[in-house]
């Protein structure tokens, strides 16, 4: 797509958004706490330039079914929010996170 910038903090204010496909971007920043999302249920922001941590408040959103964050600069931990929960999809690799990656 070719979009350049950090993800808005203003997107929570879009809570009926069910899905979000941002991948394969230039978007750089944090995740913001997308946690308002109570319908979200897909999140792609793979292969971009996102940094910092996961927000562990993305274990809040109960609907979400796919994450995929994979070939990003995330650091940290993956959030035990999000480790091994059933029904959700989570692709992390190609980040440098301190714990072992699930996908």
């Amino acid at each position: 797509m070719g979009l350049l910038g950090s993800l808005s903090p203003s997107i929570v204010n879009l809570t009926a958004l069910s899905g979000i496909w941002l991948g394969n971007n230039s978007l750089s920043g944090v995740i913001p706490d997308l946690s308002s999302l109570k319908l979200l249920e897909i999140l792609h922001l793979e292969d971009n330039q996102l940094t910092g941590d996961i927000p562990s408040s993305l274990g809040d959103i109960k609907t979400l079914s796919e994450l995929f964050l994979q070939n990003n600069n995330l650091t940290g931990r993956i959030p035990d929010s999000l480790v091994g929960r059933p029904g959700l999809k989570v692709r992390t690799s190609g980040n440098q996170f301190l714990s072992p990656t699930p996908s």
